[in-house]
């Protein structure tokens, strides 16, 4: 894909990953404010929550890294 249809599509992932935390958030809220669930439900309410704040740092650094280089042109190159 071209930088110009690839950073877009970085962009909505973002979008998506800042509203998936910010319902992770408040399912970790719901979790807290409920004793009947087990420890193991908040940990793995947490571990999605990591791993999705993680992919999104993940995408900020590929969107600088396109944005700031030109080493996208390298992985397209080969494409063509």
């Amino acid at each position: 894909l071209q930088k110009e249809t690839v950073l877009p599509l970085l962009q909505e992932r973002i979008a998506r990953l800042k509203r998936d935390i910010q319902r992770n958030e408040a399912q970790t809220q719901a979790v807290k404010q409920n004793p009947g669930i087990p420890f193991i439900g908040s940990m793995l309410v947490r571990h999605n929550r990591l791993l999705k704040e993680a992919e999104l740092q993940l995408t900020y650094e590929l969107i600088a890294e396109i944005e700031q280089t030109d080493s996208w042109q390298y992985f397209i190159a080969g494409s063509n």
